[in-house]
């Protein structure tokens, strides 16, 4: 309680300072900086400062507006946040979604040991006197810490934009601070209040379009991985923000090539329409479209209660995975490693698009066909968990019937158990296509009614839940069933 008051009396006290006198001190300190009254926005006008200098005005900056209380408020959507801001918000989703150690995460075997902290032009040497030179301006800029500048010297590597760093794979096995951070703002909630004590300070790059957190780093991370997971709104977060026309105003940065592709932060749209009408961000697949139509919607909000059991730990194959929602959601949830099989080329390069833009080394694409026999002998050697049929489960059997490779969902069902060792997520949906019509499919239109369908999932995967009935305002008028189905 005593505690409370004194951060209320500390915030009515920052809310009676006139922060206009503070940013007219700071502005004439620091030359070349900037403040946009209507936009209320730091800027620099100066586009050609060195990296050094930059890294020293930053600080300066960092120092002087935690004093001042912030005028601005950004959407947490609209914060897209570069390295390695975006690390620590991969680093909660690696820890609670995937539930990796913190020997296994990007930001431990990455990011954290290897940053970059000193610059040397790329077109100049890099001899012993160079790399002397970067660590004792280091130790100026930071003079608590405790190195050894001939020993530690030898170490130094330059990447190929100049900047410096010194290669570590020394794993830390305590947890990142963000983690605590998050169980509290989890249980606790967020409030501005904090961020006008300790103000959350974003540095903006006109070059890279992205944020940089100069302060309140972990904060944007938490609110960032809460919003990312539908735990909380598009809320407004009170925040400085200095735009610059550099790529960034610190030396930090990444130098691994899978640092440097990683897009994290960034959004991929694959495209709208179809019952896969979504995009990722941070690795997370959102859903859209109208609640009526076929946007994955509905079908999402049956299979839920069941996913996380489907999917955790497990090994998990998407057939006929189209543009890899069901595959993302996978490992959102838990799954220990997701294969996508899908026969088009168009949609195979969307899944590789997925998987190379956010890094994901548990996500496996396969271009290949269920009715191929060496792509079916080789899901059977991979030995599948769970199996995924959204919207195909009627077009394999009609083409099964086509190829002369099977005639009935029994034998259907029996190929899927050979590579399903626990269970399947399945969605029937009664056949209304022209091509049932054909001359060689008539004699098998009862093969594809609902009954039969049931009854034979029943005989491949005894325990079975029906999940309940989607029904769009287009499409099939008679609906779509989502089914749960374990063998033991």
């Amino acid at each position: 309680m005593i505690k409370l008051t004194k951060i209320i009396l500390k915030y009515l006290l920052r809310r009676l300072q006139n922060p206009s006198k503070k940013i007219k001190e700071l502005l004439g300190d620091e030359q070349g900086l900037l403040f946009d009254n209507r936009r209320r926005v730091f800027f620099f006008i100066n586009e050609k400062l060195t990296i050094h200098e930059l890294t020293v005005i930053r600080s300066a900056i960092m120092k002087k507006l935690r004093g001042i209380r912030p005028l601005t408020y950004v959407k947490i959507d609209d914060i897209i946040t570069g390295y390695y801001d975006k690390c620590m918000e991969r680093y909660l989703y690696e820890r609670l979604n995937r539930h990796k150690p913190n020997e296994d995460t990007c930001w431990f075997k990455y990011a954290q040991n290897n940053k970059n902290f000193g610059w040397v032009d790329k077109d100049t040497p890099f001899g012993s006197s160079e790399r002397k030179q970067v660590l004792n301006i280091l130790l100026k800029r930071k003079p608590y810490f405790k190195i050894d500048v001939d020993k530690m010297s030898v170490c130094l590597e330059r990447d190929c934009d100049g900047y410096v760093y010194t290669p570590s794979d020394r794993i830390i096995k305590e947890d990142d601070k963000v983690l605590p951070l998050y169980r509290s703002i989890k249980r606790k909630g967020f409030s501005n209040i904090i961020s006008s004590l300790s103000p959350i300070i974003l540095g903006y790059s006109k070059k890279t379009g992205r944020y940089n957190a100069i302060s309140g780093r972990h904060r944007i991370a938490v609110l960032r991985y809460l919003r990312s997971q539908g735990e909380i709104g598009n809320r407004k977060i009170r925040c400085h923000i200095v735009e610059h026309p550099f790529e960034r105003l610190d030396y930090t940065g990444p130098h691994t090539e899978s640092c440097r592709k990683c897009l994290w932060g960034d959004e991929y749209d694959p495209g709208r329409g179809t019952h896969q009408d979504f995009y990722v961000r941070e690795g997370v697949a959102v859903m859209r479209g109208k609640k009526n139509k076929k946007g994955g919607g509905q079908k999402w909000s049956r299979i839920l209660p069941v996913f996380k059991e489907a999917v955790l730990n497990k090994n998990i194959l998407d057939v006929g995975a189209h543009r890899g929602m069901y595959c993302t959601k996978a490992l959102e949830y838990g799954a220990s490693h997701v294969t996508a099989l899908e026969p088009a080329a168009y949609l195979v390069d969307v899944l590789h698009a997925i998987r190379k833009n956010y890094i994901l080394d548990d996500f496996e694409v396969i271009m290949g066909n269920f009715y191929n026999e060496s792509d079916y002998t080789s899901l059977i050697n991979n030995k599948y968990d769970t199996v995924f049929f959204f919207g195909i489960i009627h077009h394999l059997l009609r083409i099964g019937i086509q190829k002369g490779i099977l005639y009935s969902f029994d034998e259907l069902f029996q190929r899927i158990s050979n590579i399903a060792g626990y269970g399947i997520i399945v969605e029937f949906a009664m056949p209304t296509e022209k091509s049932l019509g054909l001359p060689e499919l008539v004699p098998y239109r009862a093969a594809f009614s609902h009954e039969v369908f049931e009854r034979a999932l029943r005989k491949a995967f005894p325990r079975v839940r029906n999940l309940g009935r989607c029904k769009y305002r287009s499409g099939n008028k008679y609906g779509r069933f989502m089914y749960y189905g374990r063998k033991e």
